[in-house]
Formats: structure tokens, C-alpha cells, sequence
């Protein structure tokens, strides 16, 4: 069994940032095309691409806690908390299984 792991990327700075997360997601997508279960971890991607995963219809498994503390750390605008709600909620409904660790309680905390 292959599995694909799809692992945090370093961020470019200035216009090359929207070419280099299309041409990063299309290089994922190959890859996860030959795999057998494809693996998030430490990353929300954009809505967008977690739908070109589900077309390839292979098994995604979500690691939940990774997501969450991968975040920058400092206090998010709201355009960029709406934009984290929206890739949260697509890639838990994509998700064939999500790993969580931590209790809600110790999710919670861990936010505040």
C-alpha cells in the first residue's frame, strides 16, 4: 500500500506565492493520483484543491491537531478565520478518517 503524505510547504514571498501554491497543489495531485490513501498533515489547503482530491477518490486521512498548531500564532483577522473555518469544514467532510489526539477540552485551551 502507498501512502502519500502531503507535508507542510515553505511560503514564498510576494507574486510568486499564488503560482507557487497552484503549481505545488498540481505536483500534490500527481502525486496522490498513484498513491493508495493520501495523508494530511500540518496544513489546511484551499478548498479547492481538497475537491481535485476528492475526484481522484482515493481515502484522505486528516490529522486534526496538526492543523491547528502549524498556525502562525499570532490573533487572525476575520477574513482569515472565515478562510480557516471554510478549509476546516472541507477537508473534515473529504476526510475518510480524522486523527485527534488531543480531547476538545485540550483543543480549546490550547486556542485561547
Amino acid at each position: 500500500m502507498k501512502i502519500e503524505s502531503l507535508p507542510p510547504r515553505p511560503r514564498p514571498a510576494g507574486v510568486g506565492r499564488l503560482l507557487g501554491r497552484w503549481r505545488e497543489e498540481g505536483d500534490l495531485l500527481r502525486r496522490a493520483r498513484a498513491a493508495d490513501v493520501v495523508l494530511i498533515q500540518k496544513r489546511l489547503f484551499s478548498t479547492a484543491f481538497i475537491r481535485g482530491l476528492r475526484r481522484l477518490n482515493k481515502p484522505i486521512v486528516f490529522d486534526f491537531d496538526d492543523a491547528l498548531f502549524a498556525s502562525p500564532g499570532r490573533p487572525h483577522s476575520r477574513l482569515t478565520r472565515a478562510r480557516i473555518q471554510q478549509r476546516l469544514a472541507a477537508v473534515l467532510r473529504a476526510s475518510a478518517l480524522t486523527i485527534a489526539t488531543m480531547s476538545i477540552a485540550e483543543i480549546a485551551a490550547a486556542n485561547h
